[in-house]
């Protein structure tokens, strides 16, 4: 699959362009809880902790995506400029991802729901044969959208 998914175009950066951070995770369910972790550090050390609780929820839910459909380590790849934020979870499953559209009652499947209603844009790319990554990224340059 490539570019977003929704409308949504894909993050470019600059040639050279690397990630300031990226850190393997186990697939187990506490990587989702250490995902948040790198997150919450990595914007800390980039003065973005504005940012950090609407990250923390998103890269939660992706971490999660990853952990149930992929059953596997994944890695968290973000990067941070001063016009964007930026949070990719990289997993070995190239399953197309689709947001779902569950029933009240359902007791889960929300998750890319709230990237979708929290992220200035998300999407889902291929990067290899058996690989994808879903992104999201926020837009520093306008108002902060929380969890509030």
């Amino acid at each position: 699959m490539s570019g977003g998914l929704g409308g949504h175009e894909p993050l470019t950066f600059e040639p050279g362009d690397r990630p300031q951070h990226l850190v393997a995770l186990p697939g187990q369910p506490e990587s989702a809880r250490a995902a948040r972790g790198v997150v919450h550090e990595a914007l800390a050390e980039q003065g973005a902790t504005e940012w950090a609780e609407v990250a923390e929820l998103l890269v939660s839910e992706l971490a999660t995506n990853a952990i149930v459909h992929a059953c596997a380590a994944f890695e968290v790849v973000i990067r941070v400029s001063p016009r964007e934020i930026w949070v990719g979870v990289v997993d070995p499953d190239a399953s197309v991802v689709h947001r779902s559209h569950p029933s009240p009652d359902a007791p889960g499947g929300r998750g890319l729901m709230l990237v979708d209603l929290m992220a200035s844009r998300w999407g889902a790319e291929q990067l290899a044969p058996h690989h994808k990554v879903v992104w999201f990224a926020l837009d520093r340059t306008t108002r902060r959208r929380g969890v509030a």
